[in-house]
């Protein structure tokens, strides 16, 4: 059991956490026209991103992010004594996209090193993981390994990405991946119904076991597989790899102490596999829901946060939890176009969230 002892996240419709919050509760979702990419049939596409009068789309992008992040994770840190903060050991593990994927700016993790040394307490090592959607989990497991090895130790694990650079949006348009996106059927526009909607953000999760530290809530369980049908395959996906990462995680949490789940949070973003997907594990999972659970979409508000997206529905159940202080139980489910799915178990904790 690993507490999460503080997060943060940006993304254009929440500029903070407790912003992010509200607008998923409200549904609140800033999506606007791309300055100047478009699409096969001369139209703009849409795409959630901050507005940047310079029109910049390099690196310069994901420092901002990741400065924003810090700073906003700075601000929920003021109730902890600053000596306690200063003596602390601080590791830092870095979720980025595959240095691959179209529009990722090349030495990326090398680029962020400078952003990260502006953070006010010394970081005794940085660790990159690269990945999908899903890649958040391996992460937080990684770090939760090293907090349970190393009782003083402050773990942070941050990540970042950014859809919405021509390169990418390219690259989502040749893969039909693009939402809204028009290309000329018998001379006549035609735009994907299906698709994702691109986004940009960061996240962030603080996690140590140190007793002098409060907690927002406590990871009870994790779980990291892999999906045996991805959205380039023509066949349905059933769901088999994420449910079972579900269970896993659910049952560990169950150990501890059982609870059926009443906030389930989920990465769909208008894509036809996971919604299929999604669909059959909800249905093979419906024993381990409370009968009346919440179903949270973040990526409808968000967009699509890439390598990101993992690390902001957690930090958004983190915030749940402690605003609510009702003890109840968050399922964080990470599916992804590489194989990789992950799922993760959050418990609220009202005596310690109080």
């Amino acid at each position: 059991m690993i507490p999460i002892n503080a997060a943060s996240c940006v993304f254009p419709a929440g500029p903070d956490i407790a912003l992010a919050d509200l607008a998923l509760r409200s549904g609140f979702s800033l999506v606007r026209r791309h300055p100047f990419y478009v699409d096969r049939s001369g139209q703009r596409v849409t795409a959630s991103y901050f507005n940047d009068p310079q029109g910049h789309f390099d690196i310069t992008r994901w420092q901002a992010l990741t400065e924003a992040v810090m700073s906003d994770l700075l601000t929920r840190l003021a109730p902890i004594p600053e000596q306690t903060l200063k003596q602390a050991p601080w590791h830092v593990w870095l979720v980025l996209p595959e240095p691959s994927r179209p529009g990722v700016p090349p030495d990326l993790t090398h680029d962020l090193l400078p952003t990260l040394d502006t953070w006010p307490y010394e970081l005794q090592s940085v660790e990159a993981i690269f990945g999908g959607h899903a890649s958040g989990v391996m992460a937080i497991e990684a770090a939760s390994q090293a907090c349970a090895a190393d009782p003083l130790m402050i773990a942070l694990v941050i990540a970042v990405d950014c859809l919405v650079s021509p390169e990418s949006l390219m690259w989502m348009e040749e893969h039909n991946s693009l939402h809204g996106a028009r290309r000329l059927f018998k001379g006549h526009p035609r735009q994907n119904a299906y698709g994702r909607l691109p986004g940009e953000g960061a996240a962030t999760l603080m996690l140590s076991q140190r007793r002098d530290l409060p907690a927002w809530s406590y990871i009870t369980g994790l779980a990291v597989g892999e999906e045996s049908r991805t959205y380039d395959q023509t066949e349905p996906c059933t769901g088999q790899g994420l449910t079972a990462v579900a269970q896993q995680a659910i049952e560990m949490a169950a150990q501890l102490q059982p609870r059926p789940i009443n906030h389930l949070y989920h990465d769909y973003n208008g894509e036809p596999y996971r919604a299929d997907e999604y669909g059959f594990a909800v249905l093979r999972l419906a024993e381990q829901l409370a009968p009346e659970y919440a179903r949270h979409t973040p990526a409808l508000v968000s967009g699509d946060l890439g390598a990101a997206s993992f690390i902001t529905h957690t930090a958004l159940a983190a915030w749940a939890s402690r605003q609510q202080e009702d003890g109840a139980s968050h399922l964080i489910l990470a599916s992804s176009d590489d194989p990789t799915r992950g799922a993760l178990v959050l418990y609220g904790n009202k005596e310690e969230t109080a």
